[in-house]
C-alpha cells in the first residue's frame, strides 16, 4: 500500500497507511480501544526538537547540532544540502551534527527513522539571534511608537520569528510549544519590538535570512537567568541563593495578612456596595487577595528563568543574544557587575558544553541595551539607574565579545516616568549597528561620543571624546547635561560648548574644579550626540575603582 501523508505537529510527516480491515481485532475490540492498547507497546516515532520546524532559519558558517527524540537503538538520519548523516538513539534521544550550511534557501530538512519521516520546507540559513531579558524585551511592536507602520513593512520573507512562552521552571525544560513562523504583520505585532528593528535592520544590512528567537521574562531578576550552580560558585551570588526563599515567605505572609482581614473587608464591602446602589454612585471594587498559591509565580526562583527559557534553546546554533535587561537589579549595580558577567559567562559554557564536540560555539556575541532615562525622585546620595548604566556600559566595553547601545534618550516624553517607553526603534536600530560594526567587522561608526580623558586649566575643563564621527553636535538649542564640581564634591550644572571634536565645560562660581560628570541622573536633560546621530555615552569622572 502507498505511503499517505498527514501533518505533523512540526510540519508533514510520511508515515505507512493502515488498512481498514485492521481496525478491529480479532477479539471485536473497538478500534480506538485497540489502538490504544497497541500504542503502549508499539515504538516510538522518531520526533525533531520543535526548534527544527517550517520557517526555521539555521545559523550560518558553523556547525548546526540536530536533536530530538526516539527510541532507544532507533536509526536516525538527517539530510540537508547534500549531507546524510545517521546515528542511534540512545537514552530516548538522538543527535547530529550538519557541517556548515550554504546561505539562503529555502532548502528542506529530512528526519527519519525506520516507520516516519519528517520532511520541513522553507527552510533557511543565515543569522540567528536570541533576543532576552525583562518585560522591555518582550514588549510587543504593535505597543511601539509606530504601530501604524506594521502592517506596510513587517512583511518580511526572510525574517523568522520564534516566540518562546514565559514558562520560567523550577526543573529545566526540553522543548518548546512553538516552532517558527513567517514575519508577518500579523506575527510581527506580537514579536519583540526591540527585537523586530534589530532583525529588520541586520538583514537589510547584511543582506542574509535572519532568525530571531523572543524569550524574555517580565520583573525578571538576571540572577535567575542561569543555572543554580553559578551562585554556589560565587562568593558575591552566594547570598541570591535565598532569594527565593524570601520572597516565598514574603508572599505567604501577604495571605496570611489578607485571610485575617478578609471577613472585616468582606463587610465593609457589602455595606458600601448597598450604600453605592441605593445612591446610584459607582459600586466599590470587591475586595480580593493574593494569589493563594505562593508558588506560582517562578520567577524569583533560582534558575527559572534559564530553566524555562534558555534551557530548551540549547545547543541551537546562533551568532549570540541581545539583552535588554537590568531595572529589577538597578537598586544593586553593585552586585550586577558580577552577575551578568557570570550569566553571559554560564550561557556560553552550557551552550558549549549541552553540544557536539564539533559544534560547540566559540564566538557567542552578547549586546546590551543600555537603560534609558527615567525619571524618578531625585536622591542625593545615590542614583540608581545611572549606576547600573555605567556597570552595563563597562560590561560591553571589558568583556569580550560583548557591547552595549546607548539608549538613553529612548524616552517616553509625555510620561517621564514611564517604565516601558515605547520608543523601541532606536534601541533596535543601534543594537544592529554595534552587531554590524563588532561582530561582523564593518567600518562603520557605531556608537555616540564616548569620554576619553579631560585637563583642566583655570575655571575650565576641556573634555576629550572618541567616537566623534562626523563631529559633535547638540540635539535642541544648547548643549546640556555636564555637571561640574570643585574640591567640595558638589555637582552644579555647567555651561558647555563645542570646540572641534572637544567640549568645554566651566561654572561662573567654581575657579578650580576637579570633576566633571555627564548624563549622570535618573532622567537628564543632554543633548551631546555626534552627527552620525548617536547620543554620547554617560559618564563621571569621580568613579570609584570597579572591584
Amino acid at each position: 500500500m502507498k505511503p499517505q501523508t498527514h501533518r505533523h505537529p512540526n510540519g508533514p510527516c510520511t508515515t505507512r497507511a493502515t488498512s481498514p480491515r485492521r481496525m478491529r481485532s480479532r477479539t471485536g475490540i473497538p478500534s480506538l480501544l485497540f489502538l490504544l492498547l497497541l500504542s503502549t507497546t508499539a515504538p516510538a516515532k522518531v520526533e525533531p526538537h520543535r526548534m527544527f520546524s517550517e520557517n526555521a532559519v539555521l545559523q550560518r558558517e558553523m556547525p548546526v547540532p540536530v536533536w530530538g527524540h526516539a527510541d532507544d537503538g532507533e536509526i536516525v538520519t538527517v539530510e540537508m544540502q547534500g549531507q546524510r548523516l545517521s546515528t542511534t538513539a540512545t537514552n530516548g534521544a538522538w543527535m547530529l551534527t550538519l557541517a556548515p550550511l550554504t546561505v539562503g534557501g529555502p532548502y528542506t530538512l529530512t528526519i527519519s527513522g525506520a516507520d516516519n519521516t519528517i520532511t520541513h520546507t522553507n527552510i533557511l540559513v543565515g543569522e540567528v539571534w536570541l533576543c532576552a531579558g525583562q518585560s522591555n524585551m518582550g514588549w510587543g511592536l504593535g505597543g511601539s511608537e509606530k504601530p501604524e507602520q506594521i502592517e506596510k513593512h513587517a512583511n518580511l520573507p526572510n525574517v523568522r520569528l520564534l516566540s518562546v512562552a514565559q514558562n520560567p521552571q523550577e526543573h529545566p525544560r526540553r522543548d518548546l510549544d512553538f516552532g517558527w513562523g513567517m514575519c508577518t504583520p500579523r506575527a510581527a505585532y506580537g514579536f519583540s519590538a526591540v527585537g523586530y528593528y534589530f532583525g529588520r535592520d541586520l538583514h537589510k544590512a547584511l543582506n542574509v535570512p535572519v532568525g530571531l528567537i523572543n524569550s524574555p521574562v517580565g520583573g525578571s531578576y538576571a540572577h535567575t537567568w542561569m543555572p543554580g550552580r553559578y551562585l554556589e560558585d560565587n562568593p558575591v551570588l552566594h547570598p541570591l541563593l535565598s532569594f527565593w526563599d524570601e520572597t516565598l515567605a514574603q508572599r505567604v505572609k501577604l495571605i496570611e495578612d489578607y485571610r485575617a482581614k478578609e471577613p472585616e473587608l468582606k463587610k465593609r464591602y457589602e455595606t458600601d456596595l448597598a450604600k453605592a446602589r441605593a445612591e446610584g454612585t459607582p459600586e466599590p471594587t470587591a475586595p480580593a487577595g493574593p494569589d493563594n498559591d505562593p508558588t506560582r509565580d517562578k520567577r524569583n526562583m533560582t534558575g527559572a528563568a534559564y530553566n524555562g527559557m534558555i534551557r530548551p534553546l540549547q545547543p541551537y546554533a546562533l551568532r549570540g543574544a541581545i539583552w535588554y535587561q537590568g531595572e529589577n537589579d538597578e537598586g544593586d549595580a553593585t552586585r550586577y557587575r558580577t552577575t551578568l558577567p557570570t550569566m553571559i559567562r554560564a550561557w556560553r559554557e552550557t551552550w558549549k558544553n549541552l553540544a557536539p564536540v564539533d559544534a560547540a560555539i566559540d564566538n557567542f556575541w552578547f549586546l546590551i541595551v543600555q537603560l534609558p532615562s527615567r525619571a524618578y525622585p531625585r536622591s542625593a546620595d545615590r542614583c540608581h539607574r545611572a549606576e547600573m548604566r555605567e556597570v552595563q556600559w563597562d560590561i560591553g566595553q571589558t568583556l569580550p565579545r560583548c557591547g552595549t547601545a546607548v539608549t538613553i534618550d529612548c524616552v517616553n516624553k509625555e510620561d517621564p516616568g514611564d517604565n516601558h517607553p515605547p520608543i523601541k526603534e532606536p534601541m533596535g536600530q543601534r543594537l544592529a549597528v554595534l552587531a554590524r560594526a563588532r561582530v561582523y567587522g564593518e567600518r562603520i561608526e557605531h556608537t555616540g561620543p564616548v569620554y576619553h580623558g579631560m585637563s583642566i586649566e583655570g575655571r575650565e575643563i576641556t573634555v576629550d571624546y572618541t567616537h566623534v564621527g562626523g563631529g559633535l553636535v547638540a540635539h535642541g538649542d544648547e548643549l546640556t547635561g555636564f555637571a561640574i564640581a570643585g574640591a567640595d564634591m558638589t555637582f552644579v550644572d555647567a555651561e558647555a560648548r563645542i570646540d572641534g571634536d572637544q567640549v568645554i565645560v566651566s561654572h561662573p562660581d567654581i575657579t578650580a574644579p576637579i570633576a566633571l560628570r555627564y548624563a549622570w541622573e535618573h532622567y537628564p536633560n543632554c543633548t551631546l550626540y555626534n552627527k552620525d546621530g548617536f547620543p554620547a555615552a554617560p559618564f563621571r569622572t569621580d568613579r570609584p575603582v570597579a572591584p
